[in-house]
Order: structure tokens, then C-alpha cells, then sequence
């Protein structure tokens, strides 16, 4: 477990920031509690963009209590449909959407 939130935190420092733009178009690497997933971000109007999102988590823990073995291998998906209003121009910014979690 120690290894995968290792693994789980280099690939954080390294995706943080890494979004490549273009014509008021952006896509970005991310690494949260959510899982891995992909952002796009889209221009709307002024001071409004707008974002979608998927994100993916799996793994597997085996571990025994008591003479009894548990085996368990969640699969998390989620989907994210949000917007952001920049209310004073900056990067300070108010978030509002839906998530969808399976």
C-alpha cells in the first residue's frame, strides 16, 4: 500500500501544472482522490469556462483478520461536468457542476 500512495504522490508533483493550451481550449493530467483522469477546458464568455472531466481508480488488497482472508478489488469512475466563473479576472475563481460517480 506504502508503494502505491508513493507512486500515487511522484505522479502528482509531476502532473501538477502540466495542461497544454490552445485557442481558449486546455487539456490537463490529473492525479487526486478521484483517480488519474483527464480535464478539458473550454472558453466561454468572459470570465466563464467551462470543464469536463473523467476520472479512474482501481487496485487490489488482500489482507486476513482472525483466520479469515478478505480479497477486495474496487473499480471508482467518475465523470465531471463543471463551470468556473472568475468573478474578479484572476485565478481566483468560483466552481459549480455535476459529478457523477459509479
Amino acid at each position: 500500500m506504502k508503494k502505491y500512495f508513493i507512486t500515487a504522490m511522484a505522479l502528482l508533483v509531476l502532473s501538477f501544472g502540466q495542461v497544454a493550451k490552445a485557442e481558449g481550449l486546455a487539456v490537463g493530467a490529473k492525479v487526486g482522490t478521484l483517480g488519474t483522469g483527464v480535464e478539458i477546458t473550454g472558453y466561454a464568455l468572459d470570465r466563464l469556462n467551462l470543464r469536463l472531466g473523467i476520472n479512474y481508480l482501481t487496485f487490489d488488497y488482500s489482507t486476513e483478520i482472525d483466520d479469515i482472508e478478505y480479497d477486495m478489488s474496487p473499480r471508482f469512475a467518475s465523470a465531471l461536468a463543471l463551470a468556473d466563473w472568475h468573478c474578479f479576472g484572476n485565478n481566483f475563481r468560483i466552481t459549480g457542476g455535476v459529478a457523477v460517480n459509479q
